[in-house]
């Protein structure tokens, strides 16, 4: 009988862990172009490092609209690597624009939100 308690105990602590996980660090999700001519693209890049147990997985990067357009490190980030998150924007309309892009990982999370804003003169 005790024997049965014991394993039942130990086989909830090891089911009590958390998994592990990939994990982003940005350096920064917020790049603000300032002015920029217009029908002249901006880019920015958004750098990161896994600061995670496990390879970190980019499944899908997602841009606000079409006149974003975004590329990403396509292979797995090892624990402690870098990647990167590539941004362009179109500036062919005059005016303030506030984007997004928004990345999915296998960090066990919500999506992360990466925002451009600027002014196009």
């Amino acid at each position: 009988m005790l024997f049965l308690f014991a394993l039942t105990f130990i086989g909830f602590a090891i089911m009590a862990e958390a998994p592990a996980s990939a994990k982003f660090s940005w350096e920064s999700t917020n790049h603000d172009f300032g002015v920029i001519p217009k029908n002249t693209p901006a880019a920015a890049s958004f750098y990161f490092v896994n600061e995670g147990e496990v390879p970190l997985i980019i499944s899908q990067v997602k841009a606000s609209c079409g006149c974003t357009v975004a590329s990403y490190t396509k292979e797995a980030i090892a624990p402690g690597g870098h990647g990167t998150v590539e941004a362009t924007y179109n500036a062919a309309k005059p005016g303030p624009f506030n984007k997004s892009v928004v990345v999915y990982a296998n960090t066990g999370g919500d999506p992360i939100v990466l925002r451009l804003k600027g002014m196009v003169k």
